[in-house]
């Protein structure tokens, strides 16, 4: 959302038009650096997020249960392929674009009221949150079906 916030108020306030008079190519210089930044902070996330969850469940075992660290580094291996992993890291590229592309679309086609961008902003939210399940489902089919 705050992308879309962001080139929202560029638009209302014409910095947009600013960027296309000074020759540049507004796409290149507002849209790509985004669509990278945020694929490449959802994929660490995805990677951080799995070694915390990894680390807490060692946490847990350790807390509450008398099974040997041995076993459960096993059973973590037998239980993760491959293509889970694959499958996560596909999952969070195609957020990362799903979620820059919306987010920058709707900013784009914000109009020149200030007073649209809270419901602009509101819509992405729900619109990411939907197509975010959407890819979700589709790509856990493809892979598990």
């Amino acid at each position: 959302t705050a992308v879309t916030i962001e080139i929202s108020y560029m638009n209302v306030f014409h910095e947009i038009e600013a960027i296309e008079l000074a020759g540049l190519d507004p796409l290149r210089i507002i849209c790509f650096p985004r669509l990278i930044g945020i694929t490449s902070a959802i994929f660490c996330l995805f990677i951080v997020f799995g070694l915390v969850c990894i680390i807490g469940g060692y946490a847990i075992v350790w807390i509450l249960t008398y099974v040997p660290m041995g076993n459960l580094f096993r059973q973590i291996r037998n239980a993760i392929t491959f293509t889970d992993i694959l499958v996560g890291i596909i999952k969070a590229i195609c957020f990362g674009i799903t979620i820059t592309i919306t987010s920058l679309y709707h900013g784009f086609e914000t109009t020149r009221k200030i007073t649209e961008i809270p419901a602009r902003t509101s819509k992405v939210a729900i619109e990411c949150f939907f197509y975010c399940i959407v890819i979700d489902v589709i790509i856990s089919i493809l892979f598990y079906m």
